[in-house]
């Protein structure tokens, strides 16, 4: 039988002209009557069907562009299409422009076309579930016009050939099996579900840009491809995601993504990575089970951020580069497990009047950053060897293991938030190795010691972030082995010793831009040979509480000086600066009896207490020694201890090269009897002393040379006197038992008197009395 040529597209009236034999040879022999090809006769539009090798295409059509479809090729369609699907192999560049596409189950085949590019700019139809395939050597499609309908979308992309150019509205699912897509607006996926096969990645970008907006829809990924790609602007993924394996999720460049709903792990490895220096977000909860999560990148500015408070997997974390912070500075987060911060940092940003505890162990050569105005405590037996800056609000340590181990830096450095460094010993004093140094920078408070005797074994760094370092003991006692000094190339700065706490610094204090200042209630000690200060800078303050100082202040021939403008200047060491104690001040060497040097001038307008004592007969007393000159003034207050203190005492407190002024007043301690106290050589030679009026043998008795005996006594001038003798020294009282031998009144100069009956006794005892 001659095979028919099928003129015609209904195979029906064929059949009825035709007996059923004829009409089963025509079905086998026009397998391709559902086929339309394009072959662009007369002009590029879908509506004239000389542009076809039969006519226009119908629901049950194939379109087909093969070897035969070479012109023409910017196709136009004046009306809406329904078709069966594309079948495209001509290797050409061609676009499908104007109305609607209703596109079929036949789907998009591009596996025989490997250098085409294929541009749909018609809106597009999903009509019933459907595959596209892309060659395997090349050939790209791209996809313009929005695609809507109810169909399932499975594509084939092995050389990452399809492009997403529009914000699409289909409702099915999507399925990456192979390849990878390029999306160019965040709406490119179905609003229901889409899944990336493993080795297969989408990538939201916009060539010279990227997707910047909401992506609708949940995603289930597999792969480490990376399976989903952000571009170089904001992404933001509002559905859930799936692990359906160890998956990875990436940005590009300098981009950054935001995923806001929930992320179910299944047991598998999350990975966050990025190319760029971009800050991606999770702030949905992150459910891995067993598995673990990944952050790290190619670039050390890169960050990672979780912002949810229902995070939960067991599997650990580890940092591999750049930052995992944990909160946003509105949202805390939280951080499940024990994480290894292998390189880069781990980050807290608390936010303002909230709390964040972390339990977990953190391991690794990286360091731990401490943000936000909220307050962070680290309670585990940390081991990473990384360093810790405290960039905002407080960080406390409760424990000698939770600032991990290795040489490393603690710094507070940014004077511009309330951050500072807690120490808290109530369950054991902490103890900071020499191995740490550490960088204070703060004016509202670099180190607190809240409680216990802590120790800073190594050395401080004042001012490296801009502020003075204030170290604050508010209970306890702090101390500082460690030296003290400017850091680097950092100009003039402020050391602030404050708290109501007692700190005691046994490192010295260096650095010729560094000024101290004693400030709040509490007592602190320098017991360390300091050399801080040169000419211009370098000042010492005490506004607050009491400085001792039992070692040496500022360096040697320092102009610059010690003001004490309130509390306390204390102690027995040197200081060789000009000292000014002011109206409010107050100058107390300390609580037992010792020397203070100054070894310059010294200038008193406020308080200043000495001591003396008398222990079994010999006196002491505070002495101010070494000055070139005093000038006196304010109140001077002596305190006494000890007893028999006698007329003739003598008190040196101040020993300058030159005196002036005098004191508004003198507080002196008590003295019994006829003893009084002389201060009238203060100004001469900073002496005070006890006098007596009582009469006083101003020399041992003297024998004559005829065997009598003259005695000489001193008394106060105009004050009656009487000389008795007597040869027994205990019988009492004396004016009935003993001789009256001389009366009289004193003088200016010492009586004398001799006894010419003297031989007359075997021995005589005399005594003065007044009268």
């Amino acid at each position: 039988m001659k095979k028919s040529s099928c003129p015609s597209k209904n195979p029906t009236q064929f059949i009825t002209n035709s007996i059923i034999s004829v009409a089963a040879l025509f079905l086998l022999s026009c397998g391709a009557v559902a086929d339309e090809t394009w072959l662009g006769t007369t002009d590029n539009q879908w509506t004239t069907p000389g542009n076809w090798s039969t006519t226009l295409p119908t629901a049950s059509d194939m379109v087909v562009y093969n070897s035969s479809s070479t012109a023409n090729l910017s196709n136009y369609l004046a009306q809406g299409f329904s078709i069966k699907g594309l079948a495209i192999s001509n290797n050409a560049t061609f676009s499908v422009n104007g109305s609607v596409l209703t596109n079929g189950a036949g789907g998009i085949d591009m596996s025989q076309d490997s250098a085409g590019t294929v541009t749909l700019n018609s809106p597009l139809v999903v009509n019933g579930n459907q595959n596209w395939t892309m060659a395997t050597a090349g050939g790209f499609l791209t996809i313009v016009g929005s695609v809507s309908g109810a169909g399932n979308i499975a594509v084939s992309a092995p050389v990452n050939t399809l492009s997403l150019k529009s914000s699409n509205s289909f409702s099915g699912t999507f399925t990456l099996n192979s390849g990878s897509v390029y999306a160019y607006s965040p709406g490119a996926f179905s609003t229901n579900l889409t899944t990336v096969a493993n080795g297969t990645r989408i990538l939201f970008t916009t060539g010279s840009g990227s997707v910047n907006g909401t992506i609708p829809g949940s995603f289930v990924i597999n792969g480490a491809g990376p399976a989903l790609d952000a571009g170089t602007a904001g992404t933001l993924f509002s559905g859930s995601i799936s692990l359906g394996s160890a998956s990875t999720i990436r940005s590009l460049a300098n981009g950054n993504y935001t995923l806001t709903g929930p992320v179910l792990g299944n047991n598998f490895n999350l990975t966050c990575t990025t190319t760029g220096n971009s800050t991606n977000t999770i702030s949905g909860p992150i459910t891995l089970g067993s598995g673990a999560l990944l952050p790290g990148g190619s670039v050390i500015g890169s960050t990672l951020r979780l912002t949810s408070s229902g995070n939960s997997w067991s599997g650990g974390t580890t940092i591999t580069i750049g930052t995992l912070q944990i909160g946003d500075g509105a949202n805390n987060g939280f951080l499940p497990g024990n994480v290894a911060v292998n390189s880069g940092l781990l980050n807290f940003l608390v936010a303002p009047s909230t709390s964040q505890t972390y339990s977990g162990v953190i391991s690794g050569a990286g360091g731990v950053y401490k943000d936000g105005l909220g307050a962070l405590y680290l309670t585990a037996t940390n081991t990473f060897s990384g360093s810790i800056t405290n960039n905002g609000g407080p960080l406390w340590f409760n424990g000698s293991t939770n600032w991990g181990t290795g040489v490393k830096i603690i710094a507070c450095i940014n004077n511009l938030v309330g951050a500072g460094i807690h120490l808290n010993g109530t369950n054991g004093n902490l103890i900071f190795p020499s191995t740490i140094t550490w960088w204070a920078s703060q004016n509202q408070g670099a180190i607190f010691n809240e409680a216990g005797s802590n120790v800073i074994a190594g050395p401080i760094n004042v001012g490296q972030g801009g502020g003075d370092a204030y170290l604050v003991v508010n209970a306890g006692t702090l101390v500082l082995n460690g030296a003290v000094a400017l850091g680097g190339a950092t100009p003039a700065r402020n050391l602030i010793l404050g708290g109501t706490g007692n700190g005691l610094a046994l490192g010295a204090i260096s650095s010729g831009g560094l000024s101290l200042v004693k400030a709040d209630s509490g007592t602190w000690t320098l017991a360390a040979a300091n050399s801080y200060g040169v000419s211009g800078v370098g000042t010492t303050t005490v506004s607050n509480g009491t400085l001792v100082v039992n070692s040496q202040i500022l360096a040697s021939g320092s102009t610059n000086t010690l003001t004490v403008q309130g509390g306390t200047l204390a102690g027995y060491g040197i200081i060789k600066s000009p000292t000014i104690i002011t109206t409010g001040g107050t100058l107390a060497l300390g609580s037992g009896i010792g020397t203070m040097t100054i070894q310059n001038s010294l200038s008193l307008a406020g308080s200043n207490i000495m001591k003396i004592a008398k222990n079994s007969g010999v006196t002491t007393n505070d002495l101010i020694s070494g000055l070139t000159h005093i000038t006196y003034g304010g109140t001077l207050v002596v305190q006494s201890s000890g007893s028999g203190f006698a007329g003739g005492d003598t008190f040196r407190l101040f020993s300058a090269g030159s005196y002036s002024g005098s004191f508004g007043s003198i507080i002196l301690p008590a003295l019994g009897g006829s003893l009084t106290w002389d201060t009238s050589t203060l100004g001469s030679n900073g002496q005070i002393k006890i006098t007596s009026s009582a009469p006083l043998f101003s020399t041992p008795p003297v024998r004559l040379s005829d065997g009598n005996v003259q005695v000489s006594f001193s008394g106060s001038s105009g004050a009656a006197y009487r000389l008795w003798a007597s040869t027994n020294v205990v019988v009492r009282p004396i004016t009935s038992t003993w001789t009256l031998l001389s009366s009289g009144t004193f003088g200016g100069s010492p009586i004398s008197y001799s006894d010419l009956s003297a031989t007359n006794f075997r021995s005589r005892y005399y005594v003065v009395s007044t009268p």
